[in-house]
Order: structure tokens, then sequence, then C-alpha cells
């Protein structure tokens, strides 16, 4: 008896034909309810349209580049290093090692196939991916790294005066201390007018990681000890990338060769 009592107050519930109430409301106050939510969400609707369309307004085109880049470039830009590392070390150091160099050259050969530049012999020398030395001179404890500086919307490198004479926007390498400099026989930078400035700046559509301009150098290694590590440090020497020992990655690698 209770369940039949309780399944006719819901039926009662649902529709009321007494009353003429539908889940207990008139067709008036229905409409009420519903104008309400119409209103209310038609206004929200129209609030964040309005919103979106002023947010819109102050976007740049796209061929006209970000606003504020002057943000990101105030110090300069991330430098790029290749090949991959694998690891880092407790100091945040990528590491290299010694029983990984044929892999380190072979990673290398999409990319050198992909910049057109890296195939001019007279210009990136044993570092030039024409030659296919690449892969030996890092089984011959002599590898190339490669450099290029990540993309900042309208950036270009200004080259540094030195004694009143403009110096090329390139690389310089060193090792860390004065220890590690008994493992290097002499680093070679390609090309030696350094980066080609005229590639720059990077624009919507350039493909940055093939179109930018490169760097190599050549580290030839006077074989160390077994478990010794030769750390090395690079950055560019550019007269608008300031460098920063507590902002080290605008425009520095640092790296360690691991025997």
């Amino acid at each position: 008896m209770a369940i039949a009592q309780r399944v006719e107050d819901i039926r009662k519930f649902l529709w009321n034909k007494e009353t003429k109430e539908f889940v207990g409301r008139n067709w008036k106050s229905w409409l009420e309810i519903i104008g309400f939510y119409v209103i209310y969400y038609s206004i929200l609707a129209g609030f964040f349209i309005c919103m979106l369309l002023a947010a819109f307004s102050h976007f740049p085109e796209l061929e006209d580049g970000p606003k504020r880049t002057e943000l990101l470039a105030h110090r300069g830009p991330g430098l790029h290093v290749l090949p991959n590392y694998d690891t880092k070390g407790s100091d945040n150091t990528a590491v290299y090692y010694s029983t990984k160099m044929h892999d380190y050259g072979k990673s290398l050969e999409p990319f050198l196939q992909a910049h057109k530049d890296l195939k001019d012999d007279a210009k990136y020398g044993t570092c030039a991916g024409s030659k296919n030395l690449v892969n030996d001179t890092w089984t011959k404890d002599k590898p190339c790294f490669y450099f290029y500086l990540n993309k900042i919307y309208g950036f270009v490198p200004k080259k540094l005066v030195e004694d009143g004479f403009e110096k090329p926007v390139t690389i310089e390498c060193m090792p860390k201390t004065e220890k590690y400099a008994q493992y290097i026989d002499k680093m070679t930078v390609y090309p030696n007018t350094g980066f080609d400035l005229s590639k720059f700046p990077w624009k919507y559509g350039k493909n940055w990681d093939v179109e930018a301009p490169v760097a190599a150098v050549q580290i030839e290694i006077n074989k160390p000890v077994s478990h010794a590590e030769i750390r090395i440090m690079c950055h560019v020497r550019a007269a608008n990338i300031y460098l920063s020992e507590t902002t080290p990655n605008i425009g520095t690698a640092n790296f360690r060769l691991s025997y």
C-alpha cells in the first residue's frame, strides 16, 4: 500500500491534473523561470563576447609579430646547442659521455641535412655536413658542437666594437678553469665570420630550427685519463646580449665531456 501511495505521489508531482502543474510549477511559473535564465545567460554571453572582441582588437597581425618583445630581448636570447645531451649533472650542466661519441655524431645527421649552409665546406671546414666526416670527428675526439640563438621576434644581435673595429657576432668557447685546459689541444670556430646576421631577425612563418644561422665549434681533445672530465664554457660575443652568472642560459652554454 505504501509503495502504491509513493508511486501515486510521484505521478501527481510530475503532472497534477487538478492544479495543472508540471513538476510542481504551473505554466506561468515555468515561463518566468525560463525567461529569467534566458536573460541571465544572454547577458553573460554578451559580456564574454565583448571581452573577447576587446582582446582580439588589441592583437597584432601575424605579419607584424608580437608586442612587447623588449621584455624578452632586454638581456638577449638563450643559446641552443647540438647534439642533444643525455643527462645533466648535479650543477645542471649538460654531460656528454665518451662511450657514446659515435651516437652523438649519428644524431647530428638530420640537423646537418636540414641546414643547407652547413654543407659549405669552405665555411664550416671539418664540421661541414657535406664532408660526411662529422661522425668521424666525434669518434676521433675532435667533436663538433653546433650553436644557434633561440628565436625572439625582431631581435638582431649587434656587433661588438673593440679598439674602434667591429667584431663578428660569434661563439667563444674555453675551458671552465685552468685545470681543464691540459685536455684541450685546440678549439676552432666555424665560420670565422660568425653568425650570418642577414638571417636575423626571426619572424612569423620562419622555421627557425632550419633557418637559424649556425656557428660550429670543433674541440680537439688531448684524451684525458679514465674517469676524468672536461668542462667547457661557451658564450655569444654580441653587444646586445648581456651575459650573467645568475641567468646562465642567456647567450651561454656550459657542458662537460666525461671520460
